[in-house]
């Protein structure tokens, strides 16, 4: 939030680049998010519903947040009547957009502090100051559940024999609450040490390599498309020397490639949430992760012979049945390898180790590709032939399918430790953290 507040207002490109690396050093909430999935559900048969609403998140905020960045940037300029006076945005041009960033930050942050329980199980019952705020703030809306609440255990307290054992004596001179709550410290895993190469497994080393492959030549695709759209046409006149010697676009203006992007999007949203559960459940996440890295290669060599279509409408409709194909690949791709990742993992302690370091090693890839995909662009136009950065970009993902090949769908760490511990008693553990901070 600071690092987006700190951006809106910087008077050069020096400042705005040093804001953006603070931000960077501050951006590996990816990984805890996907851990705190993992944690929440260890449950196999659940983890690709739950995995695909991390990306469908993202996914809409990447459409409205440039959007709304668009609208809301050089306000002074754009909406003289509303902002014409302001010196303040006269001055500070991109400040509005951030302020509003900053906003949503605030929110976020607000509601995460108030009402998100920590999933890691060695914390899980630990005191917290938000969630009892959070608790106190909304005791008038949940007071008709805690009457039923109340209600219920009263009923199960009448039915309970005056012959107890010695858990219940417990109950009987501390409280049930009370009980509950040291029954779910006793039972509260304790933290182990454990060796990097318990952490960096075989399988957890193949899948950060196939990870870190998959962010280079996936958004170095992403970053070449809108460059390959406003490239100006080839000549109609002039013949190509080879099918491989051609250096044209499709010359289109970036309004009605935002447009393309814009739809790929909508069809995004719904391939992650409607088709990517389903398919991943029947067919299994390895061979899905396989199938796409076979793909992929073959849509990059693809894509570049769009250009040769001489019907601007033919042609572009074509490219975005490839852009979709492409969101396809990736929506399955992405989760899939976090899956496998999350399961190769030897504990659930070190589920937040082995997603830091897939995060480095994403932000390396997301790193690397853009800036070889955008040589090799260059590259090509100097030879005459466009082919050359996507060939480039074809055979990074043929290399980083090779990888793919050397995983193994192993069991759930996260469910087989989960079956393994002791029964919890009835109370859930909402109720059991809440007696606690009392």
């Amino acid at each position: 939030m600071v690092t987006s507040l700190a951006f809106g207002f910087s008077s050069g490109l020096t400042a705005a680049l040093v804001n953006r690396a603070f931000a960077g050093l501050g951006g590996g909430n990816g990984g805890i998010i996907r851990t705190a999935v993992a944690e929440l559900v260890p449950q196999r048969e659940l983890q690709p519903r739950a995995f695909s609403i991390v990306p469908l998140t993202f996914t809409v905020g990447s459409m409205l947040g440039p959007a709304f960045g668009g609208f809301l940037a050089n306000a002074a300029t754009k909406y003289p009547t509303l902002f014409g006076n302001s010196q303040f945005l006269r001055m500070y041009p991109y400040a509005l957009p951030n302020l509003a960033a900053g906003g949503l930050f605030a929110v976020t942050i607000t509601v995460c502090a108030l009402f998100f329980r920590e999933t890691l199980d060695s914390k899980r019952n630990q005191h917290d100051l938000g969630l009892r705020l959070g608790r106190a703030l909304m005791s008038g809306c949940q007071r008709r559940k805690s009457h039923l609440a109340s209600f219920d255990t009263t009923s199960r307290l009448e039915r309970t024999p005056l012959i107890q054992d010695a858990l219940t004596s417990l109950h009987s001179k501390n409280g049930p609450q009370r009980a509950n709550c040291q029954q779910a410290k006793d039972q509260q895993p304790q933290p182990q040490q454990f060796s990097w190469s318990e952490v960096f497994s075989r399988q957890s080393q193949i899948n950060l390599l196939e990870y870190g492959m998959l962010a280079m030549h996936s958004v170095a695709c992403d970053q070449l498309l809108p460059i390959f759209m406003h490239h100006p046409r080839a000549d109609p006149t002039t013949t190509p020397r080879s099918p491989f010697q051609f250096t044209g676009g499709f010359g289109i203006d970036s309004g009605r490639i935002g447009f393309l992007l814009m739809l790929n999007a909508f069809v995004g949203i719904f391939i992650q949430f409607i088709l990517f559960p389903p398919v991943a459940k029947n067919l299994g996440i390895l061979n899905c992760l396989k199938a796409c890295a076979l793909a992929f290669p073959v849509l990059y060599i693809l894509i570049p012979f769009t250009a040769l279509i001489r019907s601007p409408g033919l042609q572009q409709g074509i490219m975005f049945v490839l852009m979709v194909t492409k969101s396809l690949l990736t929506i399955f791709a992405w989760p899939c390898s976090t899956i496998l990742l999350s399961n190769s993992a030897a504990s659930p302690q070190i589920l937040g180790t082995l997603n830091g370091v897939a995060t480095s090693v994403g932000a390396l890839g997301r790193t690397i590709g853009p800036a070889i995909g955008g040589v090799m662009f260059t590259v090509g136009l100097d030879v005459g032939s466009v082919v050359v950065p996507w060939w480039t970009v074809g055979g990074i993902a043929a290399v980083g399918a090779l990888p793919v090949f050397w995983l193994k769908e192993t069991p759930d760490t996260v469910d087989t430790v989960t079956r393994a511990m002791p029964p919890k008693n009835n109370s859930n553990t909402s109720e059991v953290a809440a007696d606690d901070d009392e």
